[in-house]
């Protein structure tokens, strides 16, 4: 199990919290993992899966800290023609040796391997009649391959966290839909 928001430990100390897991689209296999670092370093590191060493309530990487710093930034920042948006406000915070020009505006881009999908918590999973709840996390055998994603569904008191198998997920991206109906998700057994 890979759950989303689990802290991340290298060999030598802990690396941050798991943000996202990347697939590909083609295969259904985990290939990344995206780790957001504690430190205030703003920008997460893209993490091959073959640097996972055990996973559950946490992940466990096999490499170093200083071996993961190293891992490639999955988002850079850049700057693209016309006025900053009013909410942004941040261009203040950018270093002093960026000078962007006076009408650019930030963007983050998302450097994620051709054909791959990075799904999060934020990632609505949608059943054939509606929406249903929210990723929790996802399930992998040994070749990676994912087999479930995790979700919680139900009300306020009758919440519960459900496995749906891959077979029944049709599509990831924005959002994850699943050939399940609302009725038939409920009646899966709590994972």
């Amino acid at each position: 199990e890979l759950r989303i928001g689990a802290p991340v430990d290298c060999s030598d100390q802990t690396c941050g919290t798991l943000t996202r897991v990347v697939v590909d689209r083609q295969s259904w296999v985990v290939t990344h993992l995206v780790v957001e670092p504690p430190d205030g370093d703003v920008l997460a590191r893209l993490v091959p899966i073959d640097l996972v060493a055990g996973a559950g309530n946490r992940v466990r990487l096999t490499c170093t800290w200083a071996e993961w710093r190293r891992q490639p930034y999955v988002e850079d920042v850049e700057f693209v023609d016309g006025p900053a948006s009013e909410s942004w406000g941040g261009l203040l915070l950018w270093p002093l040796t960026s000078h962007p020009g006076a009408h650019d505006r930030p963007v983050v881009v998302e450097h994620l391997p051709p054909g791959e999908a990075a799904i999060s918590e934020a990632n609505q999973v949608r059943a054939t009649d509606g929406a249903i709840g929210r990723l929790d996390g996802v399930v992998i055998d040994a070749h990676h391959r994912l087999t479930h994603v995790l979700l919680r569904e139900g009300h306020l008191w009758r919440k519960k966290e459900v496995a749906i198998p891959n077979p029944s997920v049709e599509a990831l991206g924005n959002e994850i839909r699943v050939t399940l109906s609302k009725d038939e998700i409920a009646d899966l057994p709590a994972h």
